[in-house]
C-alpha cells in the first residue's frame, strides 16, 4: 500500500475529525487565529515519512503545522520499528513495508520530534514546529 493509498483511505476520517473539530471551534475571539471550517485545508495537515535502512543517516523533515490543525502522519520504512510523537501520548507500530498512520491534534505551539525505534532503529525521522 502507498503513502498516496493511505491518505486516501485515511480521508474519511480525517474529514470526520475536521467537521467535529471545526464546528466545535467556531466562534469566540480566537476565531482569526486558529483554522476555520470555512477554509477546510486549513483544518489538518498530511506529512509522508519514509525510513531506509540503508540510507539512515538522512536528515530529519522539517515540518511547519498551524496550531489548532490536526496532523495526519503517514510512515513507511523497510523494517519494522515505533513510530511516536514527542510531547503527545501516541506511537504506532510499523510493519516492514507498510504504511502506518498517526493523527493529533497539534494544540500548542512549540517543537516535537517523530522518531522511529526498533531492533537496530533509532532515528529522528522530522521536526513538527507548530506555530501560532
Amino acid at each position: 500500500m502507498t503513502v498516496k493509498d493511505t491518505r486516501l483511505r485515511v480521508g474519511s476520517a480525517v474529514a470526520a475529525l475536521v467537521i467535529a473539530f471545526g464546528v466545535a471551534g467556531c466562534g469566540g475571539s480566537d476565531e482569526a487565529q486558529t483554522p476555520s471550517i470555512t477554509k477546510p485545508k486549513e483544518l489538518f495537515k498530511d506529512v509522508a515519512l519514509s525510513y531506509d535502512s540503508r540510507t539512515a543517516a538522512t536528515k530529519p523533515k522539517r515540518v511547519e503545522v498551524a496550531q489548532g490543525q490536526m496532523v495526519v502522519i503517514a510512515v513507511i520504512s523497510d523494517v519494522p520499528g515505533i513510530v511516536s510523537v514527542e510531547g503527545h501520548n501516541v506511537e504506532r507500530d510499523v510493519r516492514a513495508k507498510e504504511v502506518s498512520t498517526l493523527v493529533i491534534s497539534a494544540d500548542a505551539s512549540g517543537s516535537y520530534d517523530v522518531t522511529m525505534k526498533g531492533k537496530g532503529v533509532d532515528t529522528h525521522l522530522a521536526e513538527l514546529e507548530v506555530t501560532k
